[in-house]
Parts: C-alpha cells; structure tokens; sequence
C-alpha cells in the first residue's frame, strides 16, 4: 500500500482514537512533530467559513483535508510536504490541543428557563462638569453642550466631540460600556476614532491636543484606536501596566482587571509601549504583552483579536475559563463552576449578536463540559 494511504488510515484511526502508541509513534515520526506548532493558523483558515461553518464532522474533515492533496501531487516530495501540512494540523487540533465548535444544530443537554441576550445595557457618559448620561436616553443628533466642548450623539452607536477655541486646562469625560452592553465608537475632538468593547471604561479630554491634554487612560477594557497623528503633540494611552505612544496609527489595547495579561497590538503604523523599565517601538502584526511585569513581544493573531471588532467570537486554544470571562462580559453574565472542567483548548467563531444559549450549545457539542442557566447565573459542569 503507498505510504501516503497507510498514512491516511493511520490519520482516520488516530481521529477515531483508535491508534495504538506504536501507530501514534509512526504518524508524528512521519509529520515531524516538532514542525506541528507553527501550523495551527493553516487548519484554522482553511476549517473556517466567513461565518461559522467549523465543523467537528471528523470524517468530513479527513476527506476534506486528504482531498486537498489530490491537487499539484507532483513530483512525490511537494505532496507530502502539504499533506504534512495540512494533515499533521488537523491532528493536533482535531484530537491533539483541542477541541472545534460547530454552528450545527444538535441535540444538547443545556438546561435553561430564561436566555440572556447581549447588548441588554447602555453606555454611560461622565462629564467633567460632574453631569452623567445614559446614551440609550438620547436620540441620534442628540448635542450635548459643556463649555465650549460640543458632544454630538449621532448614528450607528457614534459619540463625536467638537472643540471651539482652546481651553487654559484640559477637562477629562469618561465613558463607560459596561458588562453587556453594545460596543460604543468615541470620535475625539480632532477626528481619532476609538471603538470601545463591553466592560469598558475610558477616561479622556474634551479637546485631545490642547498643551496638557494629550492623554487618555484605559481604566480596564478594551479598545481599538484609528489615531490622527499631531506631530506637536504625542497621545499616550495608559492602562494600568502600559504606556501606549502612537506615532500616527491604528493599534489594539486589551487590560481587562480580570486578565492576567494586557496587551497592546500594532495594526498599522509605530507606536512606542512601556511596561515598567522596558520600552518598545512595535512593528505592524506585533504585540506587547505584560504578564507579572514583565513585557515581551510576541507575533500578533490579528484576525483573532480583531474578533471583537467585526462581530465575532474567535477562540484560537483558549480554554474554558478563558471563554467563560469572555461571556461574562458580554453578556453581563455571573459563571460558577462545579466539579473538574477538562483544560481543552477549543477552536472556532462563533458570532456575538447570539444569545448565550446558543453559545454555550456549541460549547456543549465539545462534551467536554455542560451548562445550566439560571437567569444571569451560568453554572458549568462536567
């Protein structure tokens, strides 16, 4: 029998959890495990559909993934090298790390009453006249005017400042997304766009460039910021383990107080990011990520934690609890958990208008762990 066939079936026995150690031994002998890592992006885009077509069909997949092969086959040594790399990264994720959602219907065993839906609450803005506001309370080309600050709530969730001479001191407003509630797009006062995500909150000036005015502070959150660089003056983005300073760009923040890390990404443009002694200027598609202090650079998933962005979840390894604080925020949503979860990395994209019930079906096709809901309460179990 060709190699490459006894490949295959040793793959569709290794899929089924067939494979003895001996076969497991040949299989990753043949795939050169120490190779496997880099690929997982591959399986991931070629498994993923613009929506959520992931699938946890594994003979679906083998024939999907086997049938690639089929194609530019000569000479021997350019098959087996995209067989490997494709093959050895459905392994490891399909059996290997972790675990594929589906957007499938299926039979599940979630227990509910009640669903809970996402953007159930609305953003608040503080001024720095001491005045807040509930956004949801105020119609489009609604203007609210402070001092010589104009805010402009306009459509498609937009809150636009506009400054009309200098002020002698900045004045800083915060905005608040809270748990659950819909992500809010902040214009600042000379054109920057920063998009914020639920559990949000954001500290920042009236008029952005005014002399002292050139600092916003990510109290805990997310944002994705489009900045207008001013060469007279440098923003800085500060979280409570980074100092953010763009060179005119397009970047990602993400210090949530319930992560253990904070991270900021370049998308485009330079910035500079500083964590303790350490300072970086970061290229495009890099991050720097502070964990215990200590920041390092990494390459940047930029799909995945744009995810937020475009509307999606995108799990690319996380493991349950990760996800799990990943729903809580969204959907205002309090997890408690009983009896041992399994630490399986899980895959997929799954979109964020869902309610949870239907998020956590997906989850629960895995059969690596059960829901229950009780109102805003989610319990897991085994």
């Amino acid at each position: 029998m060709p190699e490459l066939d006894v490949i295959k079936k040793l793959f569709e026995r290794f899929v089924a959890g067939h494979c003895t150690p001996a076969e497991v031994k040949q299989l990753m002998q043949y795939f050169h495990a120490d190779e496997i890592g880099e690929l997982n992006q591959l399986i991931l885009a070629e498994l993923e559909g613009p929506e959520e077509s992931i699938n946890v069909d594994y003979h679906e997949n083998i024939d999907r993934v086997y049938g690639r092969i089929q194609i530019g086959l000569n000479p021997e040594k350019t098959a087996r090298k995209l067989w490997f790399s494709i093959a050895a990264a459905s392994i490891l994720i399909l059996i290997g790390v972790g675990t594929f959602l589906s957007s499938r219907p299926s039979k599940n065993n979630l227990l509910y009453t009640a669903d809970v839906k996402p953007y159930t609450q609305q953003t608040i803005l503080k001024t720095a006249s001491g005045k807040s506001f509930v956004l949801s309370n105020t119609g489009n080309d609604t203007t609210l005017q402070q001092g010589s600050t104009m805010i402009r709530k306009i459509a498609g969730q937009q809150l636009a400042y506009s400054v009309s001479g200098n002020t002698t001191a900045p004045l800083y407003d915060t905005i608040e997304v809270p748990a659950g509630g819909r992500p809010q797009m902040l214009i600042l006062s000379d054109g920057s766009k920063i998009l914020l995500n639920t559990s949000t909150t954001l500290r920042f000036p009236q008029n952005l460039h005014n002399d002292k005015g050139n600092e916003i502070e990510l109290i805990s959150g997310e944002i994705y910021c489009d900045i207008i660089h001013n060469p007279k003056s440098t923003l800085k983005i500060i979280t409570p383990t980074q100092i953010t300073e763009e060179i005119g760009t397009v970047f990602n923040i993400s210090a949530y107080g319930d992560e253990p890390i904070s991270q900021t990404t370049l998308i485009k443009g330079s910035i500079k990011v500083s964590s303790g002694t350490t300072s970086k200027v970061l290229q495009p598609n890099e991050k720097a990520v502070t964990l215990n202090k200590q920041m390092s650079i990494q390459q940047a998933d930029i799909e995945e934690i744009l995810a937020w962005k475009n509307g999606y979840f995108r799990f690319n390894g996380e493991d349950l609890p990760n996800i799990m604080r990943q729903l809580s925020r969204w959907y205002n949503i309090e997890v408690a958990y009983t009896g041992r979860i399994t630490n399986n990395g899980f895959y997929g994209k799954i979109s964020r208008s869902k309610n949870i019930s239907e998020v956590l079906a997906m989850l629960e096709k895995t059969k690596t762990a059960h829901f229950k809901i009780q109102g805003r309460r989610i319990t897991v179990m085994p």
